[in-house]
């Protein structure tokens, strides 16, 4: 395969790998959100943090890591389409870190997590 390809094939899925993890963070966010105002509007504030307690945070919290994951693994995405061989070495390893701990959150539903690490691995392969 072609160096230039090589590259265009990282992006691309780098580039996926990004948005489902963005899309997995934004529904998990939204969902524990959700339930978060149900259960205030339901049974009071004192009520709401004795059912949802640490766990609704540490929902809210993985739903926001989702997100900044994704948000930042789609950057790197765009940064390893460039002609850079430096470049695409340093935002390879910026979109694996990301997509590492992109996990946490549910990795774009599993298949985020693993075209996120194809992608970046190829990006950290690729020759010049």
């Amino acid at each position: 395969m072609a160096h230039k390809q090589e590259r265009q094939v990282a992006y691309v899925l780098l580039l996926v790998g990004g948005i489902l993890t963005l899309l997995s963070g934004l529904f998990a966010l939204s969902a524990s959100l959700f339930a978060t105002s149900l259960l205030l509007s339901a049974a009071g504030f004192g009520a709401l943090m004795m059912a949802t307690g640490t766990f609704g945070a540490l929902m809210i919290a993985a739903g926001a890591l989702g997100v900044v994951c994704g948000a930042l693994m789609i950057v790197a995405a765009m940064y390893i389409n460039s002609t850079d061989a430096n470049q695409i070495r340093t935002w390879s390893v910026i979109g694996l870190v990301f997509t590492l701990i992109g996990i946490v959150s549910g990795g774009g539903f599993v298949i985020g997590f693993i075209l996120g690490l194809v992608g970046s691995i190829m990006g950290l392969t690729h020759k010049a």
